[in-house]
Formats: structure tokens, sequence, C-alpha cells
């Protein structure tokens, strides 16, 4: 369960906070663009600097863990890929080597999961709009990306085991450059396991699906492939809920 220890009144200030605190937690529901810059803040570099850009916030993409990124070197292939690469080489944190550059940004993204294999685009990855305080330049990402090997029709690269695999039945991809198959119609890629899995309950899908769309008021979940839902409880220090002040938990049933 995840805690917020925020107090205030429960009115229509605090249905705006719990509006905010949702989006926070919700797979890509903005169209979000890629680009790497160099130390002069000149986009097409490669090796450089990580930029988002959604037309509201430009800035840098931190993760404040070795795992916040780089799953199976998941997120790093598919920020490559939307960067116009194919496979990443190379990512670290910037670390005590920052550039000026850096500060000029505000932190755009944080806790990037694209899955262990990848994904075909952002908008198929879980991620933050970070917090204050989440994030330092110290924990800004730095790509070095490179064209991968092509792969025959029907089959997909699979940067786990490095090498070209063929898709699962009933699926199908041009291959090329491919890190996924497309799946039928009620049915989606799974990254980690590399095949095609049916969306659960009453979740749908479009044929080449990353992930499945669900019913109002639920949100899809990248690492269980599951519908979910956030409650919001105010308790008090014992843990006692009902409150009109204290402490703010968030439950998805899950985390």
């Amino acid at each position: 369960t995840l805690l917020y220890t925020i107090k205030f009144e429960v009115g229509f200030m605090s249905s705006l906070f719990l509006l905010a605190l949702l989006c926070l937690f919700t797979p890509g529901s903005s169209f979000w663009k890629f680009y790497i810059v160099d130390k002069d803040g000149n986009p097409g570099a490669n090796p450089g600097l990580l930029i988002a850009d959604n037309g509201r916030v430009r800035g840098t993409v931190c993760a404040v863990s070795d795992d916040d990124f780089a799953i199976g070197k998941g997120s790093g292939i598919t920020m490559c890929r939307e960067a116009g690469y194919n496979y990443v080489w190379q990512w670290s944190r910037a670390g005590n080597n920052t550039w000026p550059i850096q500060h000029t940004f505000p932190f755009a993204l944080s806790h990037m999961d694209c899955g262990r294999g990848g994904q075909s685009s952002f908008q198929s990855c879980e991620y933050y709009q970070p917090l204050p305080g989440d994030c330092t330049h110290a924990d800004d990402i730095l790509l070095s990306c490179e064209v991968g090997p092509r792969c025959p029709a029907d089959h997909f690269y699979n940067n786990q085991l490095e090498a070209c695999q063929a898709c699962p039945p009933g699926a199908s991809s041009q291959g090329n450059y491919s890190v996924a198959c497309e799946c039928q119609a009620m049915h989606y890629w799974n990254s980690d396991l590399h095949t095609c899995m049916a969306c659960p309950g009453n979740s749908t899908s479009q044929p080449g699906a990353t992930a499945c769309v669900c019913p109002q008021g639920l949100y899809w979940e990248l690492d269980s492939g599951m519908c979910l839902k956030w409650s919001f409880t105010l308790v008090d220090r014992y843990g006692n809920p009902g409150m009109r002040s204290g402490l703010l938990v968030a439950d998805n049933g899950r985390a």
C-alpha cells in the first residue's frame, strides 16, 4: 500500500488532489516524443541526454535506481526506438558527470517501465511524472543507441537472447527491426514472456496491441497484465479510516 504523508480537509481541493494523484499511476496517457541532445542541447546526438516532450513539459527522464530503467534493457530499447534507432547499446545515469545544460531542464518522467522485452511504442509503457524531490539531475538518463540486427518476416528480435525468434502461433510481424509480434484482437503482446496473452475480464484490444483497454474507472498495469482500480482512504496515526484529515492511503489491491 502506498502512503502519502499529506494532511488536508475533505472538500473541493482534496478531490482535485486525488485526481492528480491518480494520474501519476496511469500508463502512457499523454503523447510524448523523445530525442537525444548533446552537451549544448542540440537534438540528434548519439550518445547523449534523453529528453521527453509532450508539448507542455519538456525535460529530462530520471532513473532513481539501476532497476528503474534497465529491466532487461526494455525501457532503453523503447526509448531508442522512439528516438529513431532500434537498439540500446548502453545507458547510464549522469552521476557526477552532469552537463550544465541538464540544469536548464525540469524533470519530465521517472520510474519508467516498458517491460523486460521493450515495447514498440512508449504509449504502452508505465511511468511516473515526478513529484518535487523525487529526482536529481545526477539521475538523468544518458543513452547510446544503435541500429540492431534485421530479422525475417514473422520474427522479432529478442533482446534477452540477443537473437531473432519466430512469432508464436497466430501472431505476425514485418520482421526487420521488430521487437514485438502483432497479436490478434482481444490479445496483447507480453514483452516479458515474448508471447500473445488474452485480455482479461471485460477489457478489449485491437490487433497488434501491446496493452488491453480496461473498462472505465480501471487502468492497465503492465507488470501483472490486469485491469486495476485505485481507492483512497484517510487514516489517523493508528491506521483507523474515515478521518477528515490525516494520512492518505492509496490501494490497488496489489501495491
